[in-house]
């Protein structure tokens, strides 16, 4: 992944990780025009750069899209993160035909959705400064392992 993308990335990030208002955050707006920007300049770079990171999990920089693509996907109404998110995966990975009897598009998150719903009835409370974290990771999740909850209690 291309460090100056990385750094601009991680410099907007770092001004609305902990805001209530998130990206659309005021205190974010010069970060987010010095990384759109950086990408207008190098628009492969970029989109490759935001692929890597929506491969991983739903995140915000998915809006950097539509301003360095100038293509925007129209949504009537509200829609998850996760959702955006995924349409532009398949966008981005060509996933969309032009075959309008194909209606499903691929799912990127559905590894990513179970192991959220996972956690919710699963989660165990540790004291990061104390304990060594007893949950399982995303990956770990893949990989079949779960936590032993009922054993540990």
């Amino acid at each position: 992944m291309n460090n100056e993308f990385l750094d601009l990335y991680y410099k907007w990030r770092n001004t609305f990780i902990f805001s209530a208002f998130g990206s659309a955050d005021p205190r974010a707006k010069d970060a987010y025009e010095k990384l759109k920007e950086w990408s207008l300049e190098n628009v492969k770079e970029a989109v490759e750069c935001i692929k890597e990171i929506l491969l991983e999990e739903p995140n915000d920089v998915v809006l950097l899209l539509p301003d360095i693509l100038g293509t925007n996907i129209e949504i009537d109404g509200w829609m998850p993160l996760d959702a955006i998110c995924n349409i532009w995966l398949n966008i981005l990975n060509h996933d969309i035909s032009d075959d309008h009897e194909k209606k499903e598009l691929k799912d990127y998150y559905k590894d990513y959705r179970e192991f959220k719903e996972y956690m919710k009835d699963n989660y165990i409370p540790w004291n990061p400064v104390h304990e060594k974290d007893p949950n399982i990771t995303f990956e770990e999740f893949k990989q079949g392992k779960r936590n032993k909850k009922k054993e540990q209690l």
